[in-house]
């Protein structure tokens, strides 16, 4: 039995109480509630909806086209972004993130800039939001201002401190590449 069935029979265990035509709640587990009201303001039991089943298939579509969705949000807010052409304060990387950058670096050394080089290229130049070789597949880069080498010395969005984050867009974006669907 849902909680909200629970609540409704301890708080009104006589149907008599509730003053409407159907008060005995629905005791199938697969219940959703529509909308939370308070008892007060008129829901009723009835009001609850089962749940659709949804196959496996089914599951996958929708978790592809939450996927597209997200891209394609990614890729408008990196363009419009980079459109302004704006330099932008180097909020730091989260600590977390910089280690694993670090443990990375040293396993496959020479495969990038290393992580305190860029590190104090961003600090000194600033930064900027720049999309891949191929836009549309939501590929979004964060580079020192003055370098547009995505290979050697890039970092991704999800990587900057996001409390540090002073413009909007940016924090947004930052927070849809941080997001796992």
């Amino acid at each position: 039995m849902c909680y909200y069935c629970i609540y409704m029979i301890e708080k009104f265990p006589n149907p008599n109480d509730f003053n409407q035509q159907e008060a005995t709640p629905k005791t199938e587990l697969n219940l959703e509630v529509e909308k939370i009201i308070e008892p007060e303001q008129g829901l009723s039991p009835t009001q609850l909806v089962e749940k659709p089943e949804i196959d496996e298939e089914t599951e996958k579509k929708m978790k592809e086209s939450r996927r597209e969705q997200r891209r394609s949000e990614i890729v408008a807010l990196a363009k419009e972004i980079n459109e302004t052409q704006e330099s932008f304060r180097f909020p730091g990387i989260n600590p977390e993130n910089y280690a694993k950058i670090k443990s990375e670096e040293q396993q496959f050394p020479g495969y990038s800039t290393p992580i305190d080089e860029i590190l104090e290229k961003l600090n000194k130049q600033g930064m900027k939001v720049v999309l891949g070789k191929y836009p549309e597949s939501g590929n979004v880069f964060i580079l020192p201002r003055q370098s547009n080498d995505i290979e050697m010395d890039s970092l991704f969005p999800r990587h900057l401190k996001l409390s540090e984050i002073e413009d909007t867009l940016l924090n947004k974006l930052t927070i849809l590449c941080r997001e796992k669907i």
